[in-house]
């Protein structure tokens, strides 16, 4: 699957604007004044099927995203703005939304721990997408669709996300080169 980041603004740490091959979103990275828990704001003007409980839902997976690769800081944290634009369902969002997101917080030189990657594996009841730290190898998020057996589960979370890294460091260096 492809993945496009451009530059859209300087007016913030970071505006990006990401495309994957079904959905697209601007992404914005800024400074909480505060300390405390990163935020991560997902609105969307697509025709969400999903309903305002989706976008919280996922509002939620994604803090816990960001909180496990941020390194904690007294004095303020991020704010992470994410406007998708054109969606083809969930895991396409998903998908568009992590590769988003970690972007946003390399090429805004946020201070990580470990850099968050996600992957979907299919099964034939259901799929299951995860969010990892790369570098621990740590589950960070998961959503699961359909009915999933546990071992189709644990074995999910043993695939190291290579490829997904790969896409997203060459996407990255695309923006850098520019």
């Amino acid at each position: 699957m492809d993945l496009e980041i451009r530059r859209i603004s300087s007016s913030s740490l970071c505006c990006l604007l990401v495309r994957t091959e079904y959905s697209t979103g601007v992404f914005t990275l800024s400074y909480l004044e505060e300390s405390g828990a990163p935020e991560v704001v997902i609105t969307s003007s697509a025709a969400w099927t999903k309903g305002p409980t989706a976008l919280t839902s996922l509002q939620n997976v994604f803090q816990n995203v960001v909180r496990s690769c941020l390194v904690p800081h007294e004095k303020f944290s991020f704010r992470i703005e994410v406007l998708i634009t054109r969606d083809a369902g969930i895991f396409s969002v998903l998908d568009l939304v992590s590769s988003g997101v970690s972007a946003s917080l390399l090429l805004g030189r946020a201070p990580l721990v470990d850099t968050p990657i996600s992957y979907v594996e299919r099964f034939s009841k259901g799929a299951i997408w995860i969010s990892k730290s790369h570098f621990l190898n740590r589950i960070v998020g998961a959503y699961v669709v359909g009915e999933i057996d546990q071992k189709e589960v644990e074995k999910s979370a043993e695939k190291i996300g290579n490829r997904e890294i790969e896409r997203l460091r060459r996407a990255v260096e695309g923006v850098l080169e520019k």
